[in-house]
């Protein structure tokens, strides 16, 4: 309460970030901090007003005396949900450095908060076993079996489900994700590749292999909670077994065909800041392209990734995985 309004809309701008309906005028709070070696952390601030929001910066810190200067040099993580009682930055992993952690709010909005930082994972489902994958993953390193357990950077979408994804083969290893009979939707292999959004991640890749009949679907996992109670998902790629499968963001579909039994290279265009827009394309051909911000039903959201979902969506799911890559 009583704060000056240092982190303006303009700043936020800068960074590739907008407000629609709402705006960052009003006074902000700001807490600066080292990371001395690298580490998850979770950020989770409780009691706020209506539309505030919270911000991870990495940046620099000067002082000279008692009076300090600080640079933003990158956004790192957010939270803009709109929520009228908490928000929360879930299992950032941070490189060792500085960084600013920012509540801020629209004009006439004020609010006393609790603030809590979580280093090194807790017991709610803000686990530090998460990390996440740049570069590329083909599971030669693996044991076969099942996958979460053995990595990082793959987790559960339901933490405690009885089937997980699936690492087979001998000397070419990969992944096998099958719906699971007489399951619950909450005890399927429903699994979350976790993407560092700070890392300058520009495309995601990866091969993709729908048997005859069967079906497959992913999505993206723009801003991660706890317990994955609320995400904020972005467009939905949906395989069919009848070779057709669509695009769904915005409300909309996009069709398209591709071949079962056949490995397809899958290729997203995910992070384009110049023109903020994402394509998608199989074996080169491009299928869709669309805003950045679109959710899978709305056209106003983030423009940020946090993982992709994998999962059986109906009942004869089956596909498989193999090298997965998310690069610059």
């Amino acid at each position: 309460r009583g704060k000056y309004n240092r982190f303006t809309t303009g700043l936020y701008n800068v960074f590739s970030l907008d407000f629609p309906g709402s705006n960052m005028s009003g006074g902000d709070d700001m807490h600066g901090f080292y990371i001395p070696e690298p580490m998850v952390v979770s950020f989770e601030a409780f009691g706020l007003s209506a539309n505030m929001s919270s911000f991870l910066f990495k940046g620099t810190e000067r002082c000279s005396g008692s009076a300090c200067s600080y640079t933003l040099t990158q956004l790192v993580a957010y939270s803009n949900t709109n929520s009228t009682t908490e928000d929360i930055i879930p299992n950032v992993y941070l490189e060792p450095g500085f960084y600013i952690y920012v509540i801020d709010a629209p004009y006439g909005v004020a609010s006393d908060y609790d603030l809590r930082f979580r280093c090194g994972g807790s017991d709610d489902g803000l686990t530090s076993s998460i990390c996440t994958l740049f570069g590329e993953d083909g599971f030669e390193d693996y044991e076969n079996g099942d996958l979460t357990e053995q990595s990082c950077h793959w987790s559960m979408w339901t933490v405690g489900s009885d089937n997980d994804a699936i690492v087979q083969g001998s000397w070419n290893k990969y992944l096998k994700i099958k719906r699971a009979a007489y399951a619950t939707s909450d005890n399927q292999p429903d699994i979350l590749l976790n993407v560092n959004d700070a890392a300058p991640v520009h495309h995601v890749n990866f091969k993709m292999w729908v048997p005859r009949n069967r079906s497959a679907t992913f999505n993206l996992q723009k801003n991660l909670t706890v317990d994955n109670a609320s995400n904020e998902i972005g467009a939905g790629f949906f395989f069919k077994p009848d070779g057709t499968g669509y695009v769904l963001v915005n409300g909309r579909s996009t069709y398209f065909s591709y071949t079962p039994d056949s490995w397809m290279r899958i290729y997203i265009d995910i992070h384009n800041q110049e023109d903020n827009v994402v394509g998608f394309y199989i074996n080169d051909r491009l299928i869709a392209e669309f805003p950045a911000s679109w959710n899978m039903y709305g056209a106003y959201g983030s423009k940020q990734l946090e993982a992709i979902n994998f999962f059986p969506h109906r009942t004869d799911g089956l596909f498989y995985l193999n090298d997965v890559s998310v690069l610059d």
